[in-house]
């Protein structure tokens, strides 16, 4: 230890002051962009415990920095609001004979669509889940698995009341492993990481999880771990893929790289952004507490065993000294601090205008404010028709794989501007002043009376657009008895 100074001589001792440990710092350069976009997302990670942020070289302090730092989560209602309009209401699935209008009943399919991963997920619920990750990382895969040959059930009922049909489960870009492109771009070959199985490797140790992966083809599913040195695979099992060609959707939002699989995530800057914010409003906070807590310089050498500063005593100074005076925090940099956060919001905002989504912000009292977050419309329209494509690709790979043959509709929405509802509303309205059959007429006001009730429970109009259809069959019927009865 050096030797202190001899004016430091009776000086408090600050040898506890020595600087926090900050080896817990992250540096998000050595992230992958898509753990980092979804850490921005979820509030997790270096954001939720304050690696995130980036220390002083002489900080003293980081470790209560990190406790007093609070994170701004602009990202997810940015992100959330390219899916969420999209999604927000429940909307017609059906299963048809192929070539007709009339619904299936007795196949599995309609119990796919109340439970499609076997975990009581319904499939919109999945498709909002396939959409925002999709928002997120550019692209998200969808892969599908049934039960093996000794576990399939003799019948249909029997399927559904085991819930032994095929299922699906996502796999993000962070799970992708290995991949092999085809001279056309597409994907032949896609490896991603798996449940990791316990394994006892040594007698005596007790068991050790051992990284596991999957690997898809055309041709076979193999179940591959890696090799001691890391460089090949080892089959673990395999066997035959049953519908000839890979189970997989890839839903994607942007074009990918040349020569790869992945698209570049636009939300990578966005959520740097928000990352440089993040650290402004602590770095202003420090600043704060700085000019809170200022403290008292006397020109001079202490005396006695201490000073002690109350409203009811007095401070004495020798003569030949200057007065004693306050060191502050200057209000300049608070002010170029303030000025620099509101600098890079205006940029947030403008790359969430360049990616689609946008930011309009209200003051609010003192310096809190109120962010609010749309989509363009083409945005929407773009997340409503990707996720569409992707749920008939997935009702493909359901035919394929039980061999059920139906046409499948997804009455995915179209118009979200503010006014859609009302031009709708105008085309029913003159629509149904026209002369038509009964049964097109009752068609026509069942789409109305939804869109007018399009905020109510489903499960409480659904019973009611039932019955209309009942009063229309006994319609029809009275119609036709009275017409043999001519």
């Amino acid at each position: 230890m050096s030797k202190r100074h001899e004016s430091e001589a009776q000086l408090p001792d600050y040898a506890g002051w020595e600087p926090d440990n900050q080896d817990s710092a992250v540096n998000i350069l050595a992230e992958s962009e898509y753990d980092f976009i979804d850490a921005a997302y979820e509030g997790t990670g270096g954001f939720r415990y304050g690696t995130y942020l980036i220390p002083h070289a002489r900080e003293g302090f980081y470790v209560k920095r990190q406790q007093y730092s609070s994170y701004t989560n602009y990202v997810r209602p940015a992100v959330d609001a390219m899916v969420n309009p999209v999604f927000n209401k429940a909307f017609d699935r059906k299963a048809f004979v192929p070539g007709t209008e009339t619904e299936i009943s007795g196949n599995t399919f309609n119990n796919f669509i109340d439970d499609c991963d076997g975990a009581g997920t319904t499939l919109h619920e999945k498709m909002w889940d396939v959409s925002n990750i999709g928002r997120r990382h550019e692209l998200c895969f969808v892969v599908m698995d049934n039960f093996p040959d000794n576990m399939q059930p003799v019948d249909a009922r029997t399927a559904v009341e085991g819930r032994v049909f095929p299922y699906i489960f996502i796999r993000t870009a962070q799970q992708l492993e290995e991949y092999e492109l085809d001279r056309f771009g597409r994907a032949v070959r896609i490896v991603f990481a798996d449940v990791p199985e316990r394994v006892e490797k040594k007698r005596g140790a007790g068991p050790e999880y051992e990284e596991r992966y999957r690997e898809y083809t055309a041709e076979e599913i193999r179940l591959l771990k890696k090799s001691e040195d890391g460089k090949t695979w080892e089959i673990i099992d395999a066997v035959r893929n049953p519908i000839g060609r890979m189970p997989i959707v890839s839903v994607k939002f942007s074009r990918a790289r040349a020569g790869k699989l992945l698209p570049t995530p636009k939300m990578y800057d966005v959520c740097r952004l928000s990352h440089r914010i993040y650290n402004l409003e602590s770095e202003l906070r420090e600043l704060q507490r700085k000019g809170v807590f200022s403290f008292l310089a006397i020109n001079g050498t202490a005396q006695g065993s201490g000073l002690t500063l109350a409203k009811d005593n007095a401070l004495y100074y020798p003569l030949d000294h200057n007065p004693p005076q306050w060191i502050e925090q200057s209000t300049e940099d608070l002010r170029a601090y303030m000025e620099d956060i509101e600098k890079q919001e205006n940029k947030f905002r403008m790359v969430l205008e360049q990616n689609g989504v946008t930011a309009t912000v209200t003051e609010q009292s003192g310096v809190a404010k109120e962010w609010d977050f749309r989509a363009h419309e083409a945005i929407l329209r773009q997340t409503s028709a990707a996720a569409k494509m992707a749920e008939f690709e997935i009702a493909q790979m359901y035919q394929d794989y039980t061999g059920e043959v139906f046409d499948y509709a997804a009455d995915y929405p179209t118009e979200f501007s503010p006014t859609a509802t009302q031009r709708a509303s105008m085309l029913y309205d003159q629509f149904l002043l026209n002369q038509m059959p009964e049964e097109m007429r009752a068609y026509t006001v069942k789409k109305y009376f939804r869109l007018v009730h399009a905020d109510d429970n489903i499960d409480v109009i659904q019973p009611i657009m039932d019955s209309a259809d009942m009063a229309l069959d006994d319609q029809m019927q009275s119609m036709a008895q009275n017409d043999d009865d001519g």
